[in-house]
């Protein structure tokens, strides 16, 4: 089982710990990044209260660090995850 890790970087935007753990696990879509960030994996997921949440974390054996979480998504997280087209 993997461990979800939050980073103390995560809370900089006023999300909780509890906040970004439930959106990560009650994710709408994600993917790993293409090389050269291969190891990252870009998410955006829906708290609790139903916020959407974007989050980036990296695997580490059997620990997933997540050590960006922002509110609301970025258009260019959206697009990379193919939930916006580009204009």
């Amino acid at each position: 089982m993997i461990e979800i890790v939050v980073h103390d970087h995560a809370l900089k935007h006023g999300l909780t710990r509890e906040e970004i753990g439930f959106a990560w696990r009650g994710f709408i879509c994600q993917r790993h990044r293409r090389t050269p960030h291969s190891d990252q994996v870009v998410t955006v997921g829906v708290t609790q209260e139903g916020v959407i949440v974007e989050m980036v974390a990296v695997e580490r054996g059997n620990e997933l660090l997540i050590y960006h979480a922002l509110t609301p998504p970025t258009k260019s997280v959206l697009r990379e995850l193919g939930l916006v087209r580009r204009q």
